[in-house]
């Protein structure tokens, strides 16, 4: 739970003291009134990046030399945590608990973040590279060990498509597919348990908000009849004219359908939201049905391309998760949150922030 968060020089928030509900805070106010920039900080305190821009000089507050945010949560346990995070000097400085933290990966999964704003439809429009990467969150929140896996198997790989590039020898080559092979079944045996949970509350979650059933697969990259080692093996020359590995776990795929389509070719921005919506929540699902650390909802403009039903579902489907979920929107009577029994309304404008009591 995030307790409070205090921003200073934080865009168009120069000062500001947020204490949320712990079920639902709704934040409302204008266009340009800041309430996604309160959204951007907490995102940015609890995991060391914006969702905004990969420039964080720019989110300081004009003629400021730097922004600073500082939060308290408590975990699983009702151990409170401070982190305080600051950008000044070109660097970003962030401190756990009173101490520097070099390893943003641990603070992730203390409070995982759960997005949705207007853009989530990139998931499904602009290719398999963003599903993979929700896939690859989702595991990371599971399995302990998966981060290293992963970039172990990317080094390989690396150093695999380094080889094919510059022409070497095909023993030379092949000298990776072993180490490879092994790292890509290890990382698929770990997508696949965590795609597995992930469905079954991806199922509940979809049929409280959608009206057609969706369907989810895991494509992991090469056949399942072959073993990775075997088809590396055999792919050489392919892979030698292409100057790259072809085959693997960088290239698997979550594959949606609704009704045999595919959603991006087929969906509404409206439905193409409400999809990746019930991702994001069956994902928190699995970490509440695993005793992980849950986290934080985040859901940016959520009356946007939704109406008014949708919208009611989408509020009654959260409600009963019992997670934290902080919502903005332009008016407050768009939105219905009478079935939580604890929430907060706040109102913003020109960055400052105000509860509605």
């Amino acid at each position: 739970m995030l307790q409070q968060l205090d921003i200073t020089n934080f865009r168009i928030i120069e000062h500001a003291e947020f204490t949320p509900s712990d079920g639902l805070t709704l934040i409302v106010g204008g266009n340009a009134s800041g309430k996604t920039s309160l959204l951007e900080a907490i995102n940015l305190v609890f995991t060391g990046r914006s969702f905004r821009t990969h420039k964080l000089d720019q989110i300081i507050s004009t003629q400021q030399s730097s922004f600073q945010l500082l939060a308290q949560f408590s975990d699983k346990n009702s151990h409170n945590h401070l982190v305080g995070c600051e950008r000044t000097n070109k660097k970003l400085r962030i401190r756990y608990n009173s101490e520097n933290l070099s390893n943003l990966s641990l603070l992730a999964t203390q409070v995982p973040i759960h997005l949705i704003q207007p853009e989530t439809h990139y998931l499904l429009e602009n290719g398999p590279k963003f599903r993979r990467q929700f896939i690859d969150w989702g595991v990371f929140h599971v399995e302990p060990g998966y981060l290293a896996s992963w970039k172990t198997y990317h080094r390989t790989l690396r150093q695999r498509n380094t080889l094919l590039r510059r022409g070497a020898a095909t023993p030379l080559i092949n000298a990776w597919n072993a180490p490879m092979a092994e790292q890509a079944e290890a990382l698929h045996r770990q997508r696949a348990e965590y795609l597995t949970l992930l469905t079954k509350y991806f199922d509940v979650v979809s049929s409280g908000i959608m009206d057609e059933k969706p369907s989810m697969s895991y494509y992991r990259g090469w056949d399942e009849a072959i073993p990775y080692e075997e088809l590396l093996n055999k792919s050489i020359k392919a892979d030698q004219e292409l100057g790259f590995t072809k085959f693997g776990c960088h290239k698997a795929d979550l594959v949606l359908r609704v009704g045999g389509k595919t959603p991006q070719l087929y969906y509404s921005r409206g439905q193409q939201k409400l999809l990746v919506s019930a991702l994001r929540i069956a994902h928190y699902l699995v970490l509440q049905f695993l005793a992980k650390p849950t986290g934080i909802l985040l859901v940016d403009d959520l009356p946007a391309e939704l109406d008014k039903k949708r919208r009611q579902q989408f509020l009654n489907t959260v409600s009963k998760t019992k997670i934290q979920t902080i919502i903005t929107a332009t008016e407050p009577e768009l939105l219905q949150v009478d079935m939580w029994p604890s929430h907060k309304v706040f109102h913003v404008e020109r960055g400052l922030l105000h509860e509605v009591i």
